[in-house]
């Protein structure tokens, strides 16, 4: 009976481990203009900006042209945005603040691919 109630107090243990858990996933990210070279963007997850910038999530800097992170699903789905923008100016802290290209937010779930490119569409011309 003694052994029985261990494994019982184990069973209940990994259960409550498993669920208490947010599942996690590496991901990705490049953003390409249309002529296929790298533009810099800040990666922004679930409008997360002051996130963002802390943690430096940014395409085409350095030499990278990806972004790579570990995201965990809180909810069903993630909302990424790419803000461009040009390397020397501040970080953008809201999607109007693109330079040149449009932005961009996708939804990301938990089955998706690990690699996301963002092809960017110039701005028009004011």
């Amino acid at each position: 009976m003694a052994l029985y109630r261990k494994s019982m107090v184990l069973v209940a243990c990994a259960a409550m481990t498993a669920c208490g858990s947010m599942p996690k996933k590496n991901f990705s990210f490049k953003a390409i203009n249309n002529s296929g070279e790298t533009q810099t963007c800040l990666i922004v997850i679930n409008d997360q900006w002051d996130t963002a910038i802390e943690n430096d999530w940014v395409t085409g800097k350095d030499g990278s042209d990806s972004c790579s992170m570990t995201l965990e699903f809180q909810t069903p789905k993630i909302e990424v945005t790419v803000v461009p923008f040009n390397i020397g100016m501040e970080l953008p802290r809201s999607r109007s603040q693109a330079v040149d290209y449009k932005s961009y937010t996708r939804t990301l779930l938990m089955t998706d691919p690990e690699t996301h490119l963002f092809i960017l569409e110039k701005k028009p011309r004011r």
